[in-house]
């Protein structure tokens, strides 16, 4: 390929025109926009034809290259070649129109696209669906909930079903912690237990709570939004006072459903001793591996005291002279 302003400066030199008129004309192509195939355009397609236009005209003989057009003899191709493009640019731009005419339809303009706008679920954009959303918020009932103890409800229900969920009854006399499988009398001593021992599972269970919260309302201008009866509440307190008794104290279906399935859904992705379906990953349960390790640790202390009681009679028999009485303190 050919460097465009060499050729340009080389059609100047052999023509004698004004290279600055060149190099306006050139800026005026550039700028108007329009791709002009000349004699010298350097895209693929006229270098393409070009190189076929020079392999066609230009022929060996005796030794040195000779243009077929005009008998010009040249001693190198190198030197045969700006010959072809230059002195030729009417056969040549014939040639590219012959093979190529579609090179040579004007095409109009692009016009310019504006600017794609962000879509969402539902087909609108973020701004309509603020608009809908007001709009809905105005044309609607908002609800206020006061706070006539409500927290304190929710709260001391959800610290006793806590407390009742970890308890396993064996016999009337018996009970056992679900967490850590420990025995006691009553049900009210595996409370004391489950309330004093297990507080960070305590702990975890609010922090998801709160997390059911968060990812359960949506903020208007105006109102707050429930994303699940998708009812309107005039402030974020009221809004958690409603998902409490929804859930907590009158324990409706659609708001039960929804914490049931999102709670399940965070613990088994947080469960880190387990691959998410209560089992570990070769295939037994956690209150299994649970017992296998009680097990280990009694067979590890039955075999310490075997071993201490062994250290103990050698060195009683290392204390054993012969020939001397010894008392015997075994009976």
């Amino acid at each position: 390929r050919f460097d465009v302003a060499m050729l340009a400066a080389y059609d100047s030199d052999a023509t004698g025109s004004d290279p600055e008129q060149s190099d306006d004309s050139a800026s005026a192509s550039s700028s108007s926009g329009e791709q002009l195939h000349t004699a010298i355009c350097s895209c693929d397609s006229c270098e393409k034809l070009s190189t076929r236009f020079e392999v066609k005209h230009l022929k060996v003989v005796g030794g040195s290259f000779t243009c077929s057009l005009c008998a010009t003899k040249f001693p190198k191709k190198a030197d045969a070649l700006p010959h072809m493009r230059l002195k030729h640019q009417d056969e040549l731009v014939a040639f590219k129109q012959e093979r190529s005419p579609d090179l040579f339809v004007k095409r109009p303009k692009p016009k310019a696209k504006a600017p794609a706008k962000r879509k969402e679920p539902g087909w609108l954009t973020m701004e309509e669906r603020a608009l809908k959303a007001a709009r809905i918020a105005s044309q609607v009932a908002i609800h206020t909930i006061p706070d006539d103890g409500v927290e304190d409800r929710v709260a001391a229900a959800q610290r006793a079903a806590f407390l009742d969920k970890h308890v396993l009854p064996v016999s009337t006399t018996e009970c056992k912690c679900t967490l850590c499988y420990t025995d006691f009398g009553s049900r009210d001593r595996v409370h004391e237990h489950v309330a004093t021992v297990h507080r960070e599972e305590w702990t975890r269970e609010q922090d998801l709570w709160e997390r059911f919260i968060r990812t359960s309302f949506v903020e208007h201008a105006a109102a707050v939004q429930c994303n699940i009866c998708m009812m309107f509440f005039a402030s974020g307190p009221d809004f958690v006072r409603h998902i409490g008794l929804e859930v907590v104290i009158l324990r409706k279906d659609k708001h039960l459903t929804a914490f049931t399935d999102k709670m399940a859904k965070w613990q088994s992705e947080e469960d880190e001793e387990c691959c998410g379906d209560g089992m570990s990953a070769n295939g037994s349960s956690l209150e299994t591996i649970q017992k296998m390790q009680r097990a280990q640790q009694v067979a590890k202390a039955a075999e310490a005291a075997v071993l201490q009681q062994k250290q103990e009679s050698s060195s009683e028999e290392e204390d054993v002279v012969p020939g001397k009485a010894v008392m015997i303190t075994q009976f």
